[in-house]
């Protein structure tokens, strides 16, 4: 995976992603800090902006920790911390919706609109798990991420309706198969989810306006906004 990221984050793509940062546009990337418990977000960005040989091996540094799921890939030394994959903690970053950093827009403007697509489906097909460490290392990560992906989405629903931002969703249809083990890194695979998101970003409103509900948060935290709705104003 560094060497993939080597040949795909070259200083060109640096100098374009610090000339949008001067253009305003923001591209931040979310990992968690192994030794604080924290999600730290990173500002590829103002990392960009860097430049020289600093800039590049900090972005790469970041790209990789932001994939990396502990047990399954070694961490990230970055700055004198280790960094994984941000779903140890959060699977979503929605900037200024959840958390302390919440932000309301402007009285009087217009509502913003959140768009979540899932790089999967939320809920993972059931498969046999081979007793070996390594499989069940790698499926119990995985059920932790299904689980609190769920939970993440229901949040991030509640959370842009508080907000009173409109809430928008995509992922998988059930009709596309996948093995539901995100760490396979299996070719077929991988051109069938491009696909169906190819198909999906074709259609003319591939958007849900809500989430199912999760185990852990159930149908009456989505039923109570339903019922907000209709209500008179």
């Amino acid at each position: 995976m560094a060497r993939l990221i080597e040949r795909a984050i070259t200083p060109e793509v640096l100098e374009r992603v610090a000339a949008e940062f001067d253009r305003n546009r923001r591209l931040f990337v979310a990992a968690t800090n192994l030794d604080r418990k924290q999600v730290w977000i990173f500002s590829l960005g103002a990392i960009a902006k860097l430049g020289g040989e600093k800039g590049l091996e900090l972005y790469r540094k970041v790209l990789r920790a932001a994939a990396s799921p502990p047990v399954v890939f070694p961490p990230v030394e970055i700055e004198g911390h280790l960094f994984g994959d941000a779903a140890v903690r959060e699977n979503l970053l929605g900037v200024g919706l959840l958390g302390r950093g919440a932000k309301e827009h402007r009285r009087g403007s217009k509502p913003g609109q959140v768009f979540v697509i899932v790089n999967g489906r939320p809920d993972t097909p059931p498969f046999a798990v081979p007793n070996a460490l390594t499989p069940i290392a790698e499926d119990a990560f995985n059920a932790i991420l299904s689980g609190r992906m769920a939970t993440t989405l229901v949040l991030a629903y509640a959370g842009t309706r508080v907000h009173g931002y409109g809430f928008n969703l995509v992922s998988l249809p059930d009709d596309v198969p996948i093995s539901g083990n995100p760490l396979a890194f299996d070719r077929e695979e991988m051109r069938r989810v491009f696909d169906a998101g190819l198909r999906l970003g074709r259609s003319p409103d591939p958007w849900l306006r809500r989430p199912d509900p999760s185990d852990q948060l159930g149908p009456w935290v989505i039923g109570f906004f339903e019922q907000m709705d209709r209500m008179p104003r």
